[in-house]
């Protein structure tokens, strides 16, 4: 086993080629790092992410993102990221539960422990035009 923050998209993206992601991680970066790697692909990859309930969460985290020792007694990160990367103002906010972005939708289920779920949005496919319609043969 090894920390893959820096190597992530290396040894389990291009590696794995994973087809779904789960998440049960603290440290911040490493944390971002997945997300990341995960949301940004042109293949997407629908990502579950432990840990998100907001009694787990502190608004105002006293440890540095760079501090390994993030317990559910110091605060954990999970919700501080997924606003980062839904654009929501505050972790705690319950807009986070349900939050949108072009490609994905978030949802974080009120579970024990909290359960986020990113699926891939789906793409609208375009309905043809009449005149794109292919034609039918008729005899």
């Amino acid at each position: 086993m090894k920390d893959v923050t820096h190597s992530l998209e290396l040894d389990v993206i291009e590696k794995l080629a994973p087809e779904f992601v789960f998440v049960d991680t603290r440290p911040y970066h490493l944390l971002k790092s997945v997300l990341g790697h995960c949301l940004a692909k042109s293949r997407p990859i629908p990502v579950t992410v432990h840990d998100c309930g907001p009694h787990f969460c502190v608004r105002s985290m006293n440890l540095s993102k760079d501090d390994f020792h993030v317990s559910s007694a110091t605060g954990v990160w999970e919700r501080h990221v997924l606003a980062e990367l839904f654009g929501v103002y505050d972790p705690l906010s319950s807009e986070l539960d349900r939050a949108e972005s072009a490609d994905y939708s978030l949802r974080i289920f009120p579970t024990r422990h909290g359960l986020a779920v990113i699926n891939p949005r789906a793409k609208a496919v375009p309905h043809p035009t009449p005149h794109e319609r292919p034609q039918v043969a008729t005899e």
